[in-house]
């Protein structure tokens, strides 16, 4: 086990189970961190802040392309969270203490989160290069969609689907997905008779199809596929190959090694196509991230043990309200409902 007790700002920013225990990604890391943070106390200072800049790149990467000048960029960014006091007429021409501490930090933290600014630059600018529909839904939203070939995807709350604008002329059928959507595809064939493929593109998996009814879920570098009916296969630069058939659940995350396939009751992972979000013995970890998914709320375990028990139940997809009334109950918790925060104690 790492001894992070010698961890400075830049050091807790570049590590990845931090990252993920900041973003709520995996319940491994938000266990071990908050009962790490619970018996460091003195390195509050240096993780708060760590936080504060692994959200803003969070929030950067994921809203705004990459701009011309990264060090442009960095810098103004470091301006926005307060680590690089702003330029005045009175500290323009000598540097202040705060600004030479922090300088070497900044060439540090950059190689750090290079990959962030990388990631959502490729992404910005290949679709904005090549010509794209985008169709993006909010918290509490669900939109369905009608693609070119009378494929209907069914979007869920908070996600991002995108396909070319000029499918028709390429006869192309492939979609970008970020978040989660329902596919039900229709069959094709070209002029020879041969099938056309529909291809849903996730950060971690290409899901290639004929005709076919799956749900991909796809958040916090990890993707979902559950296949209610006829044949997909699945193709992961790291794994490889993998063909799926119905009732059948497969899961790849960059935070754990290999793919991981189950049997599953298909009709429960599309429950939310019916306002219906269920959970079947299921981590409260997960149940958190699930109220960051469709609500945008920030869920807090100051007790590592309370992430790993266990809850069964049904919510609707469109009142976060009776989710908070129905875990109060169970599980002692503090709610801000003004600034969408809960606190399991």
């Amino acid at each position: 086990m790492k001894d992070y007790t010698g961890y400075h700002s830049e050091d807790f920013v570049a590590d990845e189970s931090f990252q993920a225990f900041v973003l709520n990604t995996d319940p491994e890391a938000i266990s071990f961190w908050t009962a790490w943070l619970a018996s460091h106390p003195e390195k509050e200072p240096e993780t708060s802040q760590a936080a504060e800049i692994i959200r803003v790149l969070a929030t950067q990467t994921r809203a705004q392309p990459l701009p011309v000048s990264k060090e442009a960029e960095l810098e103004k960014l470091f301006h926005r969270i307060r680590l690089i006091p702003e330029e005045s007429p009175e500290n323009s021409s000598l540097p202040s203490r705060a600004n030479v501490r922090i300088m070497p930090v900044l060439g540090r933290v950059a190689a750090a989160i290079a990959l962030l600014f990388i990631v959502g630059s490729v992404w910005f600018f290949y679709f904005k290069s090549t010509g794209f529909t985008e169709i993006r839904t909010e918290y509490g939203e669900t939109q369905q969609v009608v693609l070119p070939d009378q494929s209907v995807v069914t979007l869920n709350t908070n996600s991002t689907l995108k396909y070319p604008k000029n499918w028709d002329k390429k006869g192309q059928r492939e979609v970008w997905l970020e978040g989660e959507a329902f596919f039900e595809v229709t069959k094709q064939k070209t002029t020879r008779q041969s099938p056309v493929k529909f291809v849903v593109h996730t950060s971690q998996l290409k899901v290639e199809v004929l005709g076919t009814k799956f749900d991909v879920h796809a958040r916090r570098q990890a993707t979902r596929v559950v296949l209610a009916e006829g044949k997909v296969r699945l193709e992961s630069a790291s794994q490889g190959q993998l063909e799926m058939k119905p009732g059948e659940l497969v899961s790849i995350s960059n935070q754990r090694s290999g793919i991981t396939k189950q049997k599953v009751n298909a009709d429960l992972y599309a429950s939310w196509r019916e306002n219906k979000v269920s959970f079947n013995e299921v981590s409260l970890s997960e149940v958190a991230q699930s109220l960051e998914d469709y609500f945008g709320y920030r869920v807090i375990f100051t007790d590592s043990t309370v992430a790993g028990r266990r809850f069964k139940g049904t919510f609707p997809a469109d009142n976060p309200e009776v989710w908070v009334e129905t875990l109060s109950k169970t599980f002692p918790m503090q709610v801000d409902a003004e600034n969408k925060q809960i606190i399991f104690e």
